[in-house]
């Protein structure tokens, strides 16, 4: 407590002038920067004359009138991507359709080898009953995969 004694209203009001004076020249130094860039801009388009301003219009006209043209080409720029992946989904399909076909395939002419030597060597069980259960186990993981 015997600090506070010491203070005066007059210290105070002057530790309060100096807050605020600091914190104005804060303020200044941060608004320098853009002060100097309107400044150089200002001048930059004086010296460019109304030509640069007149240029800038027309592109500006012309660049409205070509933003809905853009938006259109975008939307079907985004409706052909749909439609890309949607046949990249079918054809992917397609392809396990043919990789099972195959499978199928190489199966079903498994079982005739295993047909035509069951004739061939008169009652070749052992084969006939592999390729049996190759068909048994082929269809059934079709009939799991439909």
């Amino acid at each position: 407590m015997q600090a506070i004694e010491g203070v005066t209203p007059d210290m105070i009001w002057n530790f309060g002038y100096t807050m605020l004076g600091l914190i104005a020249i804060i303020v200044c130094i941060e608004k320098i920067p853009d002060i100097i860039w309107k400044w150089k801009d200002r001048k930059r388009k004086a010296a460019e004359g109304p030509q640069a301003n007149f240029a800038d219009e027309i592109c500006d006209k012309i660049m409205d009138k070509l933003e809905p043209r853009f938006a259109e080409i975008d939307n079907k720029l985004k409706a052909d991507k749909a439609r890309l992946e949607s046949h990249e989904y079918a054809i992917t399909g397609m392809h396990k359709a043919q990789a099972d076909i195959y499978e199928g395939f190489s199966v079903l002419c498994y079982a005739m080898i295993a047909v035509l030597n069951h004739g061939i060597h008169n009652g070749n069980a052992a084969e006939m009953e592999d390729a049996l259960n190759k068909l048994h186990e082929y269809l059934s993981r079709r009939k799991m995969a439909d």
